[in-house]
């Protein structure tokens, strides 16, 4: 079975990089079911200052796994946040077939800290 890299870039207003950055750093205890989806490998949240972005990596077992986050509310009212304050997505949401990959991500449904 082949893993699934999904990547969401959110595009943050000039000036409003580090407001949203914090404002998702904030965010992770809301966001901290998505530990519990099924076939989470792992989940990266960054901030690009340069280029006003912020986004999401993660990596699942499927890509039905992947897509969970598609419905996942917790995620969708965050963005509805970003996206009063002019943020806006790439869309559709890419998500990736691992091809290869360096080192280890850990199991299925694993967080590390």
């Amino acid at each position: 079975m082949s893993s699934v890299v999904r990547v969401s870039i959110l595009t943050i207003p000039e000036d409003g990089i580090d407001e949203a950055a914090e404002a998702m750093r904030r965010a992770e205890h809301e966001l901290d079911g998505i530990q519990k989806l099924p076939g989470l490998r792992a989940y990266f949240a960054g901030v690009d200052r340069a280029r006003s972005q912020l986004t999401n990596v993660s990596v699942w077992d499927s890509l039905e796994h992947a897509e969970q986050m598609s419905r996942f509310q917790p995620m969708l009212d965050l963005g509805n946040r970003f996206g009063a304050k002019g943020a806006t997505f790439l869309r559709p949401i890419p998500n990736f077939e691992c091809l290869w990959q360096w080192g280890e991500i850990g199991g299925s449904g694993t967080a590390s800290r």
